[in-house]
This record gives structure tokens, C-alpha cells and sequence, in this order.
């Protein structure tokens, strides 16, 4: 599974990166992307029902840019600080495991065309690479490194909707909601972990973001 995953990766890029190269006549618009990130995680096997996760509520910002590859359809690339993770809860215990990554969503995105209309619904997909920035067990006063136990790289896919409207000649605002979904196990096992040796950890993320665009090509 990862490596067609890092394959379906590999090829997003590259699809991105030529479209960037050769486009001419293609539009190309690039911005900044801005907004909530609502993190949670899936425990395999499920842990204990004394024990609760909840949300970890994080930002997410960096860059993006698309390109038109045909009537309303365009390929999306982003490069984002995504502050992910969950919050564990056993009685009065609460520890909260914060996972931020460098994520980079490579996306087909389709624009409804409304007639006489600026504004634009859309709908988007694909896949995601994920590389770990940090990773730390946070419970009261006292934070714990726990890069050790977490994978360096996170594969998965995303899908959402949005809108995007003009607010000036080249320059477009967007909002959009997104669901982001790990395929790969996060965590990785040591004589210390804090879970046991068959235990894996997928990531779960909803993302409320706005963005600007601004018309390059």
C-alpha cells in the first residue's frame, strides 16, 4: 500500500510540476491558504472505553497554486504547515498528542461555472504526503518529545468543496471545507511507547480554510 501510495504521489507531482513548465495559454493562479485545522486520530485496535479521544484544534497556512487543464478543471498544488494531532482523556487524566507536518495536497479540481456570475462552487481531491515537523505528548505543565514514536512520513487522501468568488480584476478569494484521511500507520513502536507493539494510529483531519489567489497567467 505505500509504495503505490508514494507512486500515486510521485506522479501528482509530477503532473503539477509539468502542467507549471509547459503551460502557456493554460491559466495559472497562485496564492496563500490560511484557516482551521480540526485533528483528530483512528486508534487500530480501538483503545480501552475508559479512554477518549477528542479533537486537537491547530492551524494550517502556506502556499498554493493552480492550473487549468481544461474547461473549468484545474490541478492544485499546496505546500502547508498543518498542525494535526488528538486529545486523550482517561478519568481527570487529559494528554494531548500534537503532530504537525509539512503536508502537500496535490488535487483534481472542478469549478462550477455560474452564468453572469463571479462566483464559482467547486469540489476537489486527491492524494497527500505528510512529513513530520513535530511530534509531543502535552499533558499539564510538562510537554514530551515523541518524534521516536511517530513515522516521518504520512501518506493518505483528501476531498471537499468550496466556493471561490472575484473581488478584483486577477485577484479571487475562496473558502473551503475538506476532509483529509491517513492511510498510513503513524506510529511507530519503542521500548517506551506508550502503546502497545501491535498498536497503529491513522490521522483524521477536517480543514476550514480561505485562501487568495492572484492571476498569473
Amino acid at each position: 500500500m505505500k509504495k503505490q501510495l508514494i507512486f500515486c504521489v510521485i506522479v501528482a507531482l509530477t503532473l503539477f510540476v509539468s502542467q507549471v513548465t509547459l503551460a502557456q495559454d493554460n491559466p495559472i493562479n497562485l496564492g496563500a491558504r490560511l484557516g482551521l485545522n480540526l485533528g483528530d486520530v483512528s486508534f487500530d485496535p480501538d483503545l480501552p472505553s475508559e479512554v477518549t479521544s477528542s479533537m486537537r484544534t491547530g492551524f494550517a497556512f502556506g502556499a498554493y497554486g493552480e492550473i487549468g487543464v481544461a474547461e473549468n478543471l484545474f490541478i492544485t498544488g499546496e505546500f502547508l504547515y498543518l498542525q494535526s494531532g488528538t486529545v486523550l482523556k482517561e478519568g481527570s487524566e487529559e494528554i494531548t498528542f500534537k503532530a504537525d507536518y509539512l503536508s502537500i495536497p496535490i488535487s483534481a479540481k472542478y469549478k462550477f461555472a455560474i452564468e453572469n456570475s463571479t462566483v464559482k462552487p467547486f469540489v476537489f481531491g486527491g492524494p497527500t504526503i505528510g512529513f513530520n515537523a513535530k511530534a509531543e505528548y502535552e499533558s499539564g505543565s510538562s510537554t514530551e518529545d515523541v518524534g521516536k514514536n511517530t513515522e516521518s512520513i504520512n501518506f493518505g487522501i483528501h476531498f471537499g468543496a468550496g466556493v471561490e468568488f472575484e473581488v478584483s480584476p486577477g485577484t479571487n478569494l475562496f473558502f473551503d471545507a475538506g476532509y483529509g484521511l491517513g492511510l498510513s500507520n503513524g506510529y511507530k513502536h519503542t521500548d517506551d511507547s506508550i502503546f502497545g507493539s501491535n498498536q497503529k494510529i491513522y490521522s483524521r483531519d477536517i480543514g476550514i480554510k480561505a485562501g487568495v489567489i492572484f492571476k498569473i497567467n
